[in-house]
């Protein structure tokens, strides 16, 4: 088991962090997974459920990677298409420096990643996820054999207006509400957070 914290940073990726926000509120994460893993590289989820559908979504966004934060290990920042301003749910966290992602330029290859977060706990989890072994399934490459997904959110014990930049992601890794759970469902009535599950894509 383990517990990944992100922190998001609104002062800086404002409209990245609101979207990101308002799909946890609606539920678009629950059931989705981490389905692209690249070692040295980052983990990639928050679009397709572990049978690889894609969720529908919604208007893209405005790419913020101007806000010139750098793709560096540990930060969460947003997935998208070769256009700019494609990005709409998927995210990765970075697993090494990843300078070639980072703002360049206005040209399409040159824009770069925005990001819009810093996992500031439990970067054991996100190297776990990192390490497994990948395959090719259902059309999608760097698929994990083992399938890391989030089950409707279900941990949060304050408003996120009181949380302010310090708004977090909760990652956790294997059963949620076990009893070694730090977050018993009792003292669930917000929720911001996400929890992931692992099991194998075999069962799934």
């Amino acid at each position: 088991e383990g517990t990944m914290v992100v922190e998001f940073w609104p002062d800086v990726a404002p409209k990245t962090v609101e979207n990101f926000q308002t799909l946890a509120k609606k539920g678009f994460y629950d059931g989705t997974c981490f389905h692209r893993v690249i070692k040295g590289f980052m983990i990639q989820g928050g679009g397709l459920t572990p049978n690889m559908e894609e969720k529908p979504t919604g208007t893209p966004i405005v790419n913020e990677a101007t806000n010139k934060q750098k793709n560096k290990v540990g930060t969460v920042a947003m997935a998208r298409t070769a256009e700019i301003d494609s990005a709409t749910a998927q995210f990765f966290i970075n697993t090494e420096d990843n300078k070639f992602l980072d703002h360049g330029g206005l040209k399409p290859e040159m824009y770069g990643y925005a990001v819009f977060g810093q996992v500031v706990d439990g970067m054991d989890v996100v190297y776990t996820i990192e390490q497994q072994a990948t395959a090719s399934i259902a059309g999608y490459d760097d698929v994990p054999e083992a399938s890391f997904y989030f089950p409707p959110l279900t941990t949060v014990r304050q408003p996120l207006a009181e949380m302010g930049s310090e708004a977090v992601l909760m990652l956790h890794r294997a059963l949620c509400h076990s009893e070694n759970d730090p977050y018993p469902p009792e003292q669930v009535w917000l929720r911001p957070e996400l929890v992931v599950r692992a099991s194998s894509r075999k069962s799934v």
